[in-house]
């Protein structure tokens, strides 16, 4: 149920606390459970049609029969919200896109064990597998012509016989623990759109950075990490030194000429640029880029000339981390970012100031926006009542229409109220958070506390039905008589760029300040029953939660799902390993100060404070936060006699990709705090 998304930052200067609220919903109808939760519709990602005027999206169900989430692809008509599905039930499909004619729909999906890309008449038929790329695609893009797809796929090992005869040792390098190969790079490759044979356009020992974008690359999804022009004659794309995680903070922008071969780098920046498109007439192109070259700053959307050049930062006054762009003319961008606990859009371009959309109470999910050169702008979207639906913007100046009802069910049910809480927290920042009510809300009761703290750090808590991480869980938490409280903290997005950068070298102490601080926040709404307070999180939240019941003595109890206990094993066992030493100056093996400075930011280090009874959950084959942190955090509070359950799943990634295991997480996850709540 979760989605993969980090976010960012705008300062609000603020006098004292204060709290806006939406409308209520009053309602007769039941609140929400895990039964209707089955029902939860999701729109990964969406694509406009060349003339605007239809919306293909990717929509995903829950199949609890088969275990899998079952993805197919409804095209539907912006002015009369018809819709019709044109490609039937897939799995894991991604990356979709028409053809440059519109008669078409491209897309990627799974095919045995590998993602290829597939294309469906744009009017519905037979689906067609346009790749049949050995170890899979990463990601495609249409020639401008409609005659090709270019796509970039990991090369075979240069030992691949030797492998396939057992002869498989290799040399580690900066890789994650469980890695059973060294890694090969991605490069580039043309596949005509009729099927004949591919063709290798890139070649050599660099490579596209590949599959997830993680820390330090900006994130601006959906922006590629390839793009043609629209003449097409050259590629541009990101290129990393090597095809080691460790070395994604070297990515730059390049130019592929085509026909040649040659290759140009774009900008005179030596590292951390991703996803880069040509403008419609070809003569910019936008990129992202660490602010200040600083890999834990916001990223901005550079507008360069195409010819050549680092451009201007047309988001760099908006004091915005960006999540995406699209281009919507020659020069102007719409761009998506987190403001505050919204999520909004924003115009900016590289001849003029940037604005803010007018979106109302419509949170874009990060990741599914679309634009084209005419202003007309799509995207998946969620209010504080209503959970994820496919809205379109006729043009900048319009306002978003909701086009579908793929979650009626659940937004029939009685809601939560919500919040928007804000603050002055500790070292003078202006603070928010996401404050959920229980359906049915007395004021003259008060009510036990639960924090659900959202991961990253780079995510934000956001006013909504869909919260970034965890769609509809604050309801579910809430509809068990609970208020549910979302913090955001130093290190994470909407709150400006010097609050981002502050978490570095402070992974707890300062986020903690200001979790705290905002309880208080709440707490002075006289509605908090101060005896039962509970605590919980995932990934960096779950970091948050294990920090927090190590320093602090006010939890009834504590859920950390995936949680970095440990900074020293991060460093040496995670996907993203040696690129720890970002946050905190350096490695732990160049000093004894630094060692410490590793040790005194961990959880783990100070577990003999914990008297929460504590639930810990993990995959056992997490890469990005391996099981090992928990495993440390588990005998810890087991041999100082601490309440602890400590559940894993015997399955690989951050978080399983399954709905029946997904909804054992929010059973399990509500279940402990009744447990030690409601006592």
């Amino acid at each position: 149920m979760p989605s993969q998304r980090s976010i960012v930052p705008f300062l609000l200067a603020l006098l004292s606390c204060f709290a806006v609220q939406f409308p209520s919903q009053v309602s007769a109808s039941p609140p929400i459970d895990l039964p209707v939760l089955r029902t939860y519709v999701e729109v990964p990602a969406l694509a406009l049609s060349p003339d605007g005027s239809k919306i293909a999206a990717v929509v995903e169900v829950q199949n609890f029969t088969t275990d899998k989430y079952d993805e197919h692809i409804d095209v539907i008509d912006c002015a009369t919200k018809a819709k019709q599905t044109v490609a039937p039930v897939m799995h894991q499909v991604t990356d979709i896109a028409w053809s440059p004619r519109g008669d078409s729909i491209a897309f990627l999906a799974a095919k045995g064990e590998t993602i290829e890309a597939f294309v469906v008449p744009a009017a519905g038929g037979d689906v067609r597998q346009l790749t049949h790329a050995p170890r899979g695609v990463d990601q495609f893009a249409w020639r401008p012509d409609g005659t090709a797809i270019a796509y970039d796929t990991p090369d075979a090992p240069p030992n691949e016989k030797e492998i396939a005869a057992n002869l498989d040792a290799f040399e580690v390098g900066d890789q994650d623990y469980m890695a059973e190969a060294k890694p090969t790079p991605n490069h580039i490759w043309l596949q005509p759109a009729d099927g004949s044979e591919p063709r290798r356009l890139t070649e050599g020992t660099w490579s596209l950075p590949r599959g997830e974008l993680i820390f330090p690359l900006p994130e601006v999804a959906p922006m590629p990490f390839f793009a043609w022009s629209p003449d097409g004659k050259s590629i541009v794309f990101a290129r990393a030194p090597s095809p080691y995680n460790s070395d994604a903070v070297g990515t730059v922008t390049d130019v592929l000429d085509v026909d040649s071969g040659a290759i140009r780098q774009l900008t005179s920046h030596q590292r951390l640029e991703a996803g880069a498109l040509y403008s419609p007439d070809g003569a910019r192109v936008a990129y992202a880029y660490a602010r200040a070259d600083d890999p834990l700053a916001q990223t901005l959307m550079m507008i360069a000339p195409s010819g050549g050049g680092d451009g201007v930062a047309s988001t760099l006054s908006l004091d915005i981390d960006a999540l995406g762009a699209r281009w919507i003319g020659p020069r102007q961008l719409v761009v998506n970012a987190f403001r505050q606990t919204r999520s909004r859009l924003f115009v900016a371009s590289d001849d003029g100031p940037p604005s803010q959309l007018e979106l109302g109470p419509v949170d874009p999910v990060p990741g599914t926006l679309d634009a084209n050169a005419s202003g007309r702008i799509a995207f998946a979207g969620s209010e504080p009542y209503s959970a994820t639906e496919v809205y379109c913007m006729a043009s900048t100046s319009s306002q978003p229409q909701r086009l579908t009802d793929y979650n009626a069910q659940i937004d029939a049910r009685a809601q939560s109220d919500v919040k928007t809480i804000t603050w002055n927290g500790p070292n003078g920042f202006a603070e928010s958070g996401v404050l959920f009510y229980p359906p049915g809300y007395d004021a003259k009761k008060k009510y036990p506390l639960v924090l659900q703290i959202h991961g990253g750090p780079t995510e934000a808590s956001i006013a909504s039905w869909r919260d970034t991480d965890w769609p509809g869980l604050p309801q579910l938490i809430a509809a068990h008589g609970y208020l549910v409280f979302s913090p955001n903290y130093r290190g994470g997005d909407g709150e400006g760029n010097a609050y981002q950068v502050a978490i570095f070298n402070d992974a707890g102490d300062g986020p903690g300040r200001d979790v705290m601080a905002g309880i208080a926040a709440v707490e002075k709404l006289g509605i908090v029953d101060q005896r039962h307070i509970g605590v919980s999180g995932w990934s960096y939240g779950g970091f948050m939660t294990e920090w927090l019941i190590t320093h602090y003595g006010v939890w009834k109890a504590a859920m950390a799902g995936a949680p970095p206990a440990d900074a020293f094993v991060d460093y040496s066992t995670s996907d993203y390993n040696v690129l720890g030493r970002l946050y905190f100056g350096g490695s732990p093996y160049e000093s004894a100060a630094l060692l410490q400075a590793y040790r005194d930011q961990s959880p783990l280090t100070n577990v003999a404070r914990v008297s929460a009874p504590t639930l810990l959950i993990h995959d056992s084959g997490d890469v990005r936060v391996p099981v090992i942190h928990s495993y440390e955090f588990f005998h810890g509070l087991k041999d100082h006699r601490v309440p602890v359950s400590f559940v894993v799943y015997p399955v690989s990634g951050h978080y399983p990709d399954d709905p029946v295991r997904s909804e054992d997480i929010y059973r399990r996850w509500v279940d402990w705090m009744d447990a030690h709540l409601n006592t």
